[in-house]
């Protein structure tokens, strides 16, 4: 078989792996004038290591958010910051009921798509820090819904007994400003539990942050 099939067959799934084998033979009519048939396509998947995995959906963390804590990390790094005892925590909804497609990948992680932050599915809530990853707590229905009081619960059930096994009480918890983080009633809370937070902020401004990159 003529290389550039393959080498095109290539190109076209990386550019998106959940193209079907009938979407491959059109394109590749369109592009080179060739007619594939469905069991060539299928040995040119097998020769560049392409296995069929069902897609896997998580968190589509949003460019601003993901740039706005890397700026704030290198920040800290230029004060001398370690971030030893920090555990970095947020909590976003997800989304099942998306697992009827299938790919073709090189790489099983290669099978994990991007779905849309506000699903309304459910609720996952998680730390993690340079030892590892922290507790992660799942909660759908009704429990989903977070306000100042589920968080604080969240945290007592989970970070609190994380955070004394793991750094005898002296962990800072990171977290952003979502209104239930910042509330008085979880900053009182805070007070009571003498739990050390730092907030993430994200009044940086991220053209200036660029301008000098």
């Amino acid at each position: 078989m003529h290389e550039g099939v393959k080498t095109l067959v290539d190109e076209l799934y990386e550019k998106g792996n959940t193209q079907t084998t009938n979407q491959i033979i059109d394109h590749v009519e369109e592009r080179m004038r060739l007619q594939l048939k469905k069991d060539v396509v299928a040995n040119i998947r097998a020769e560049l290591g392409l296995v069929q995995h069902r897609v896997r959906y998580g968190h589509a963390d949003r460019i601003v958010n993901r740039l706005l804590r890397m700026i704030y990390v290198e920040k800290k790094i230029e004060m001398g910051e370690q971030f030893k005892i920090h555990s970095f925590s947020d909590e976003s909804y997800f989304m099942l009921g998306k697992a009827n497609q299938h790919c073709f990948v090189k790489s099983r992680a290669a099978a994990i798509k991007q779905a849309p932050k506000h699903a309304a599915k459910g609720l996952v809530w998680g730390s993690i820090s340079w030892r590892g990853p922290g507790p992660c707590v799942i909660l759908s229905g009704k429990q989903a819904m977070i306000d100042s009081s589920a968080y604080q619960v969240i945290l007592h059930r989970n970070f609190v007994p994380w955070n004394n096994s793991t750094y005898g009480g002296t962990g800072v918890l990171v977290q952003d400003a979502a209104p239930c983080h910042v509330s008085r009633s979880t900053r009182l809370y805070f007070q009571r539990t003498k739990i050390k937070v730092t907030l993430i902020n994200f009044e940086i401004s991220v053209k200036k942050y660029l301008g000098r990159r």
